[in-house]
Parts: structure tokens; C-alpha cells; sequence
């Protein structure tokens, strides 16, 4: 079979000041997306305006992970280099809404079928699975 091209960049910009580590479309809003980097800084953007930044949140270290929940549109999770899995809402992003220590840095994170448990890749630490109510 002949090689396909990937189609052409739609758009870039620079992120972040150092290296990103995790990007990802809202499945929430076809116009927003999430991106997080090694400059501690977890972003949401406005994909209408390339560049703008609509939101910059922090970790204490590099941040790894997003994850939105699966059934609440204005819920997602970060995790990072900090051994922390903070749980963000949309509607209020002053500040995160719970923050849990899991012993590791935060590699990856992913929901079960039933929704209300979350695995938690924690490196040296482990797998946990956290409990979301």
C-alpha cells in the first residue's frame, strides 16, 4: 500500500516555556483544548484565538496528565511531577476544587467504565485507584 501524508498544521503556537507533556481537544467544547508542560503550568485555550491563553493553573512541578470526567462536562482532573491529582472546575478555576497526594509522580490517569474510580499511574509509588464521589 502507498504512504499517506498527514494532513497540513491548522495551527500552532508556543504553549509552554518548556517542555509540554500532555495536549488534548475538550470533549466538552469542540473550540477549547488543555495543555500542560514541565513549566508547571496546566492552560486552557481558546482554539478560536491560536495563542491566548483563556487560563493558566499551576502545579508544583511539571504537569503530566489531564483528564476530563467522563460524565460531568465541567470536571477534569491534572496530574504531575508534584505526586498530585487535583480535581478542576470550569466554572469556578481560582483554585482546584481537591487536591490528593499519591506518593509519586503522577504519570497517568484513567477512569474506569463505571466512572467513579480513577487509576493513578503514581511511578515510583504505584498504581493507586482513587475513589470519586
Amino acid at each position: 500500500p502507498e504512504h499517506q501524508e498527514a494532513s497540513a498544521t491548522s495551527s500552532s503556537w508556543l504553549a509552554h516555556d518548556l517542555e509540554a507533556w500532555v495536549c488534548q481537544p475538550s470533549r466538552w467544547s469542540s473550540q477549547a483544548a488543555l495543555s500542560g508542560g514541565d513549566d508547571c503550568q496546566l492552560k486552557l485555550w481558546d482554539r478560536r484565538s491560536a495563542g491566548a491563553c483563556s487560563r493558566s493553573l499551576r502545579h508544583d512541578a511539571g504537569v503530566t496528565m489531564i483528564v476530563e470526567h467522563p460524565t460531568v462536562p465541567y470536571l477534569f482532573l491534572s496530574g504531575s511531577y508534584d505526586e498530585s491529582v487535583r480535581v478542576w472546575d470550569t466554572r469556578a478555576l481560582g483554585r482546584p476544587v481537591h487536591s490528593l497526594s499519591v506518593g509519586g509522580g503522577v504519570w497517568r490517569l484513567k477512569w474506569s467504565a463505571c466512572c467513579q474510580r480513577l487509576l493513578c499511574a503514581a511511578m515510583y509509588n504505584g498504581f493507586k485507584v482513587l475513589a470519586f464521589s
